[in-house]
């Protein structure tokens, strides 16, 4: 069975709006928690930005809503610990007539969830990848990121960058596991949001930042190699970094060593970086493929998430081992500035 690459155009935004509106009021709490996010990204001190939930939304509703809650009550249980909803509603696909996540396949439970989330939790954070979606889900989002496969795409970065420029945005590095022209983005988006504050002093008072997604990959096959790269990309970005726990880095933890997606590899990858970071490599932030929700349709399934409850347990270990920050710094030396936007 085909599927669709791209929401369908009937319900089109302007409906989706006007039967689950977001007020002005829910409009703003999402905005000062997109703020306080810039923050920790920008100069994470004692604070940690942990994005949790499904590889993609699969149904609308109920469910969902009940896990954005559970994470939400992270942040409330930690002063310093930002935690934002991976609530994606559309998922990158290697086959292009695959399923490509709820907005799809069912436009308008997808918006309306979004919604909810937005309203009830002001985190929801999801990919980008076409400019609908800015349009459509813009002002519901705290933080959006752009996929592996975005990367060539520099002008469709560019767009999006400039359309919000208070959207935190996240860069996932290469598919093969390389980090340069993910670096190389992210500088190019600081230093045009940099531009766009300057042009807009009287009005714009804070633009957001850039900051790269470590995912591992293709050419990081061990956890040993995984454990070398994902240290020398913090080093490289001085800790504004954000690790994803799944895709290469679940890959090269593979219990089984064949490179395969797993559970146990994602869980694995996790200890990885709670045992960097207790030698006081602690990352900026954390995104982590974590559900207690299955997939009716196997269609539909996309990647392996942990048990939610392991996630929350995952990132509440880490911001422990973040606060107080570990002195001396590890960073200390490291000559690369990680982006215009710090040094702005």
């Amino acid at each position: 069975m085909g599927y669709t690459q791209e929401a369908p155009v009937t319900p089109s935004t302007a409906e989706l709006k006007a039967q689950h509106g977001v007020s002005d009021a829910a409009q703003l709490a999402v905005l000062k928690t997109s703020e306080a996010v810039s923050d920790a990204l920008v100069d994470p001190g004692n604070r940690l930005v942990a994005i949790i939930g499904g590889s993609a939304m699969s149904e609308p509703g109920g469910r969902v809503i009940a896990e954005g809650a559970r994470i939400t009550r992270l942040s409330r249980k930690h002063a310093g610990l930002i935690a934002l909803h991976r609530a994606s509603v559309w998922k990158p696909r290697s086959n292009p007539e695959a399923w490509h996540g709820l907005e799809t396949t069912d436009p308008a439970g997808a918006y309306a969830t979004l919604a909810s989330l937005a309203i009830e939790n002001t985190n929801v954070a999801i990919e980008l990848a076409h400019d609908y979606h800015l349009a459509r889900y813009g002002h519901m989002l705290s933080f959006g990121w752009f996929g592996s496969r975005s990367q060539d795409n520099q002008p469709f970065m560019h767009r999006i960058a400039r359309r919000d420029p208070k959207l935190p945005l996240g860069i996932k590095n290469g598919l093969d596991g390389s980090i340069g022209v993910a670096l190389e983005r992210v500088d190019d988006i600081n230093r045009l949001r940099t531009d766009i504050y300057k042009d807009r002093s009287r009005t714009c008072t804070q633009v957001a930042p850039a900051i790269m997604i470590f995912r591992g990959g293709e050419e990081i096959r061990t956890p040993r190699k995984w454990r070398s790269a994902y240290v020398r990309a913090l080093e490289a970005t001085e800790g504004r970094l954000i690790v994803d726990t799944a895709h290469g880095s679940e890959m090269a933890h593979d219990p089984e060593g064949e490179f395969g997606k797993t559970v146990e590899g994602q869980k694995r990858a996790l200890q990885t970086v709670l045992d960097v970071a207790s030698e006081g490599y602690v990352p900026a932030g954390i995104m982590m493929e974590a559900s207690d929700i299955g997939v009716p349709n196997p269609e539909h399934r996309t990647g392996s998430p942990m048990p939610l409850d392991d996630a929350l347990e995952g990132a509440a270990a880490l911001y422990e081992l973040k606060v107080p920050t570990p002195t001396p710094s590890p960073y200390a030396g490291v000559n690369r500035a990680s982006s215009a936007m710090a040094a702005a």
